[in-house]
């Protein structure tokens, strides 16, 4: 059994407590080379993570695609009409 392996509770516990790949590295002696193969997508910030896919198309036919969108202040939703507004200087 490796070291990774005989220490895994340990480290997944450290980790969901917040420290640091140097502090885990410290108290189970598993190097920081073996965390990061094994347990990098852990250490990542939140925006970070994956987000899936999309399984349908972007667009029904060629002709959507190619025709160039107008966006009007209406058309934008709640939040996109905030940060529109923010940007713009008008509150």
């Amino acid at each position: 059994m490796s070291l990774g392996n005989k220490h895994s509770e340990t480290i997944m516990k450290m980790i969901f407590e917040g420290c640091t790949k140097v502090k885990i590295h410290e108290v189970t002696g598993v190097s920081i080379s073996y965390l990061n193969r094994n347990f990098d997508v852990y250490f990542r910030p939140k925006w970070q993570k994956p987000m899936g896919h999309k399984d349908g198309p972007y667009y029904d036919s060629e002709e959507e695609m190619f025709k160039e969108s107008v966006y009007t202040y209406e058309s934008l939703s709640d939040s996109e009409k905030a940060i529109y507004d923010d940007m713009a200087g008008d509150k």
